[in-house]
């Protein structure tokens, strides 16, 4: 058998799996060649590299300026590793050698010692950064309120309350040198028109130096407030009259307390209060008589001493009213008490009395209504429902009356045996 050994190279270039192969050979060593050449020198110019500073950990030092500063930096490595680089890739840091206390310090940048990086930095434009570092402090800070342009329409009607701010004290925070310069704070109130009605304001603060300059304090400022607004209310207070009220105690049953005539120095307290209080104040109660202590034989004149609530204003400074009752043609008299009657024992006890008569029992009042006054016209009524039962002997408080007497009580405190038992 023959052999053809004859071979056409411009046919066997021609066959499509001949090109097909060579190209991928030729691409190979194309890239090859490339990535080989120069790998371990290639330059690359990275902009807008950000500069770590890390402080230790026991530092009592912030960064209050220079933090976002950044740099250009030359690089150089193989082209596959570095050639898609910017600022974030590359790894810097300022010096902290010398920063030991607040201030501003010029810090040199150099690149980041970690394994395995796979880069050099060459250069580094500018060299050095400007870092200011502060000591992290609050302070509260008492708010205290100018208010001008306030008043009122009618100085008759009403009446400027004293105006408060709440809160009264707030918290700043930031820089120790930018927040011991502050020594007020201060909230400021404008008004143009006379007010009628409590006006509340919401209102921003103003942090003072000890020149009166302002410090900044938030939006851009390193100075931060737990506070953005504080509310300023400005009272206005209605000046009316309210009429005075004398109340009794120990008042016996019927008792014809309208015939009793008394006057008062002050019919009329003139107040002042927000309108909102005085809607719940009708009156002014002076205080309190006790009926059974009120001689009108030895003092017809009894003084109080007056008493408002916070929410009112003593406008005229009033400070007692005086109470005088009418006594003439009263006077006295000493009887014996023989009727006596027990109220409202308790089913499950029996209670027995004791006491037979209660003797000088002392009874006022006009001269034409006393002085027909016997014994039998008055009661002694010990009622079980105004005291706490118990069983055995012993004296409960009695209550002496002259039914349908008209004027007349008795004067002083009595009391009667009795035996109580179960039953």
């Amino acid at each position: 058998m023959k052999l053809n050994l004859n071979f056409n190279l411009s046919e066997f270039s021609k066959r499509p799996s001949v090109t097909i192969a060579f190209s991928v050979i030729c691409s190979v060593v194309l890239w090859f060649a490339i990535t080989s050449s120069g790998e371990a020198d290639w330059k690359k110019t990275v902009h807008d590299v950000p500069v770590e500073i890390n402080l230790p950990s026991t530092s009592d030092l912030n960064v209050v300026a220079g933090e976002d500063a950044t740099v250009t930096a030359e690089i150089s490595g193989m082209r596959y590793n570095i050639g898609n680089f910017h600022g974030e890739d590359v790894r810097l840091q300022a010096s902290l050698t010398g920063v030991n206390k607040p201030g501003t310090y010029t810090l040199r940048v150099g690149a980041v010692n970690e394994e395995g990086r796979k880069y050099e930095v060459l250069s580094i434009t500018p060299s050095t950064i400007e870092v200011t570092f502060d000591r992290e402090v609050e302070r509260d800070i008492p708010l205290e309120l100018e208010l001008t342009g306030a008043e009122v329409p009618d100085e008759e009607a009403f009446q400027l309350g004293e105006a408060s701010i709440s809160p009264t004290m707030v918290t700043v925070q930031g820089p120790e040198t930018q927040v011991s310069k502050i020594v007020r704070g201060v909230v400021r109130a404008t008004l143009t028109e006379p007010l009628s009605a409590t006006q509340k304001l919401d209102l921003p603060m103003e942090f003072l130096d000890s020149d009166g300059n302002v410090v900044a304090v938030g939006g851009d400022s390193l100075v931060s407030c737990n506070y953005e607004t504080v509310q300023v209310e400005i009272p206005v207070l209605r000046i009316v009259d309210l009429p005075t009220t004398l109340s009794f105690i120990n008042v016996p049953t019927d008792f014809p307390l309208e015939q009793l005539e008394y006057t008062l120095s002050n019919d009329y307290i003139t107040v002042a209060a927000t309108a909102e209080n005085l809607s719940r104040y009708y009156e002014v109660p002076i205080g309190y008589v006790d009926l059974s202590q009120l001689d009108l034989t030895v003092n017809s004149t009894m003084t109080f001493k007056l008493q408002l609530p916070d929410a009112i204003r003593n406008y005229n400074n009033i400070e007692n009213v005086v109470v005088e009752f009418n006594s003439q043609d009263f006077e006295s008299k000493t009887l014996s008490v023989r009727n006596i009657v027990i109220r409202n024992v308790p089913p499950d006890y029996d209670a027995q009395l004791l006491t037979r008569s209660i003797n000088n029992v002392r009874m006022i009042g006009p001269e034409e209504i006393v002085s027909n006054l016997k014994s039998t016209d008055l009661v002694a009524e010990i009622d079980f429902a105004d005291q706490e039962v118990q069983t055995g002997q012993y004296e409960v408080s009695v209550q002496i009356y002259a039914p349908n007497k008209g004027l007349t009580w008795a004067i002083g405190e009595y009391t009667a045996v009795v035996s109580v038992q179960e039953k």
